[in-house]
């Protein structure tokens, strides 16, 4: 994946994010396919073990 205020690069058509020059940017991430209990994991339970 190409990210860039630029033209994309010749073949990176369909893989190139166009972001805006002198602007911040921050890429959202969506999770498919999560189930309740993974969404559901307290803190607590995530620490390791010592």
């Amino acid at each position: 994946m190409k990210i860039g205020p630029d033209a994309p690069p010749k073949g990176w058509y369909t893989n190139y994010v166009r972001t805006l020059p002198g602007h911040d940017w921050f890429p959202y991430l969506r999770g498919f396919g999560a189930d309740r209990s993974s969404l559901m994991m307290s803190t607590s339970s995530r620490r390791s073990k010592r």
